[in-house]
């Protein structure tokens, strides 16, 4: 038509096999890039994490720093170690350099100083139980004293812990025999306990030793009680020895019958020298013995006044 403008190149065949040839280039970009891009997914190196040096921490804070790194930890094992306490890791594998991402890190873990025995220290003395509980690496604790029957005193009766195992300079108590517990000495009261089965029994119901002693005495009847040693109401240990002293009676002394015949002199010299005493002299004091007062071959006590008769 008039006015019209004739057609451009554009609008011709031509033109449309060019628009679908660079369609079809695009769309071959693309796939080459996106396999570009797988390619260089496959061969990319994975992310990778500096292992830590986990050495004295502990389980919790060993996890810690490997999960903050995306790492895992694994117990490998436990392990006695003086130094470390239980719980803190003593080695890892590996102990350095890089790991990938999720990798694991083995750990051996300190299960503290390995324990030691406790010694048998029952039966020794105090100084060398304590020499000995510190030779098997412990400490000594608290020192008790207690009474025993049975150990000697200043001997070890007990430790606590008693036996087993315990860690290093673990503080070890001793309970230490006082000896034999104190007992009162009874008194012993007449006439219930005035013989000496009835003294002796009531003595050993009070854990004591009774032992007897026969002794003179002016004022005890002959077979009772005249004293104890040690002495009423004194502390003696349990099964101490208790001196019970039973009366003779009255220690008596025969007048001798070589008297007659000697000076006043002599007569008076071997009565003083039995114990009995010369009251006095009847008759000529110049003249020899012929008799006594009390008689000749009396028995009497110690101390009786004598009457020498002469002439």
């Amino acid at each position: 038509r008039a006015g019209d403008d004739p057609p451009g190149p554009e609008a011709g065949p031509s033109h449309r096999h060019r628009r679908a040839w660079l369609g079809a280039g695009l769309a071959g970009l693309v796939v080459l890039a996106a396999a570009g891009a797988g390619a260089w997914a496959l061969t990319r190196e994975p992310p990778t994490e500096a292992v830590p040096a986990l050495r004295i921490d502990t389980i919790a804070r060993a996890r810690a720093e490997l999960a903050a790194r995306h790492l895992r930890l694994a117990i490998a094992g436990r392990a006695y170690d003086a130094a470390l306490p239980a719980g803190s890791v003593i080695s890892q594998v590996p102990a350095g350099g890089r790991l990938r991402r999720g990798a694991t890190v083995a750990v051996t873990v300190s299960r503290g100083p390995q324990p030691v025995p406790v010694p048998p220290v029952d039966d020794l003395g105090l100084q060398p139980a304590e020499k000995l509980l510190r030779a098997g690496g412990l400490t000594v604790g608290t020192v008790t004293h207690h009474t025993s029957l049975s150990v000697p005193a200043g001997e070890v009766i007990s430790t606590s812990p008693s036996a087993g195992r315990v860690a290093p300079r673990t503080p070890v108590g001793l309970v230490v025999s006082s000896g034999k517990p104190p007992v009162t000495v009874p008194l012993l009261r007449w006439p219930q306990d005035s013989s000496w089965a009835r003294a002796s029994a009531a003595l050993a119901a009070d854990h004591l030793h009774p032992v007897e002693e026969k002794v003179y005495s002016d004022t005890v009847a002959a077979g009772e009680v005249v004293y104890t040693s040690p002495a009423p109401h004194a502390t003696a240990r349990w099964g101490a020895t208790v001196t019970v002293e039973i009366s003779r009676g009255p220690q008596l002394v025969t007048i001798p019958g070589n008297l007659a015949g000697e000076d006043v002199a002599a007569a008076t010299a071997e009565l003083q020298g039995l114990g009995l005493a010369v009251s006095g002299v009847t008759g000529n004091p110049a003249a020899t013995v012929s008799g006594t007062d009390p008689g000749i071959g009396t028995a009497v006590r110690l101390g009786t006044p004598v009457q020498l008769v002469t002439g």
